[in-house]
Order: structure tokens, then sequence, then C-alpha cells
């Protein structure tokens, strides 16, 4: 039986061998698993802020599913982290980490969203009601269009008025619907209802002015045709002489003259002096 100075030596000997290799493999080892402790730091501070949105009350299945998926993620990351190296722990750790900042994001915004919902009802009616303003004239504009322009010039808007009335109509039920899940304290569906009501309105509000725009600047073509070729033909002389001398790079630093050639020029200003064999 080996006595304790001989196993003591043996242990020396191999400390001495691998004791390198050893260190660097702990340090490997430690990188991998600061990695891993930040996922998982990354899923508690979604549970934490999902915990904190549920016990004030906030029921939304969005928030719950993206917990429930930063939770899945980071469980299988724990799972196999002893068999991830530092080549592999990255990848696998980024996906935990962003399903785990969307988990988060949702359960403090969410809240937030559905608690602005009272003030959004009445400036959304207020937004429709400016459109339906605004939409009194878009038969007069399309008349003219019809009447002064060939119906290549605003085919694409040809069919204004029906989809305006359809986008308002889309944003008068959708404004109803979110009245009624917001009266009903149903905060999921009254934030769904006011994405309705939001895109509705919108498109309604880029449509409506269509009209005008088009009338306005095809009268402004046809009082002036030249104009419009004018600007295009600056344009593409701008463009060939950015093209020729390369774009410009405002963030370039200012070229200044080396010492030498500074020298040679302040040698250079000076006045010669002719020497003539003369006294």
């Amino acid at each position: 039986m080996p006595s304790l100075r001989e196993l003591a030596d043996d242990m020396e000997r191999f400390t001495s061998s691998y004791g390198a290799e050893l260190g660097r493999v702990g340090e490997v080892r430690a990188r991998v698993a600061r990695r891993l402790e930040q996922a998982q730091a990354a899923v508690t501070a979604a549970e934490a802020a999902w915990r904190e949105m549920t016990a004030a009350g906030g029921s939304f299945p969005a928030a719950d599913e993206a917990v429930v998926r930063a939770r899945v993620a980071g469980r299988k990351l724990a799972e196999v982290g002893d068999r991830l190296g530092p080549d592999d722990v990255d990848e696998p750790a980024a996906v935990v980490e962003r399903l785990a900042e969307e988990a988060r994001d949702l359960a403090v915004e969410l809240p937030r969203r559905a608690a602005a919902v009272g003030n959004r009802i009445p400036s959304l009616a207020t937004r429709i009601d400016a459109v339906v303003t605004r939409s009194e004239r878009t038969g007069e504009f399309m008349s003219g269009l019809r009447r002064e322009f060939s119906y290549e010039s605003w085919k694409d808007i040809a069919d204004a008025e029906g989809r305006l009335r359809s986008h308002l109509d889309d944003a008068r039920s959708a404004l109803d619907r979110l009245r009624s899940l917001h009266a009903a304290g149903d905060q999921s569906g009254a934030l769904a209802a006011l994405g309705e009501v939001e895109t509705a309105v919108d498109a309604a509000s880029e449509l409506v002015d269509a009209p005008r725009r088009r009338l306005e600047r095809l009268r402004d073509v046809k009082r002036d045709p030249g104009a419009l070729f004018d600007r295009v033909r600056f344009v593409l002389r701008d463009t060939r002489l950015l093209l020729r001398s390369g774009a410009p790079q405002p963030w370039g630093a200012v070229s200044t003259p080396s010492l030498a050639s500074s020298s040679r020029w302040r040698g250079s200003s000076r006045p010669r002096t002719r020497t003539t064999g003369r006294c």
C-alpha cells in the first residue's frame, strides 16, 4: 500500500504536468456556467414581471403564453447545459433571453396599454368624425378627376369612395366593440379591438385625402408640363454627378499637410538670395 508521501508526490507530479490544462478547463466551464446563469436570470425577471401583472389583476393570454415559452426554453437549456461548450452555449442562451425579454415586455406593456384604453376611446371617436367630415368632398374631387383626366391617371383610386365607406364602417363597428369590452373589463379583448379601430382609422385617414392630392398634382402638371420634366432632369443630372465624383463623406477628416511638406512649403516661401561674385 503506497504511503501518504508517495501519494502526495504523485499528486504533485500530476498537478505539475496538467495543472495549466486543468485551469483552462475550469475557466471554460466557468464561462459556460456564467452564460447559463445569465439566461436563467432573464427568465426569472420575466416570471417576476408576470407575477406582478397577475397580482395587480391583469389577465392577458399573450403574456401568459410568452412566459410559458420562456420557462420551457429555460428548462431545456438547463437540462443540456452540462453538455455545452463555450462555442455551443451562446446561441441557445440568446434564444432563451429573447423569449424572456418578450415575455417581460408583454407583462409590463399590456397592463399599461389597457389602462390607457379609456382615454383612447374618445380620441378615436373624434378621429372618425374628422375623417367623415373630410370625406364629404371626396365625391367632388373624384368627379373632377373623371371630368378632367383620363382613367389611367386615377384608376388606382377609382373606388376610393366605396373603400372609404368600408373603412369607416369597420372603424365604427370596432369602436362599438371596444366600448363594450372595456365596460365589461375584458382587457385583452379591448386591446385587440383597439388595434382594429386604429388600423381602420389609419386606412381611412390615408385614403380620404388621396383624390384631392391626386387632382391637385395632376392640375399642377397640366398647367406647367415642363416643370415636372425639369425636376426629373435636374435629379438625373445630380445623380450622374454623384456617381462620377463619388458620394460626399462629411465624416471624413480634413487633410492637412504633413510636417515635411509644410516645412518645404515654408522654405519655398522665403525669398531666395542670389549670390554673385562681386562684393
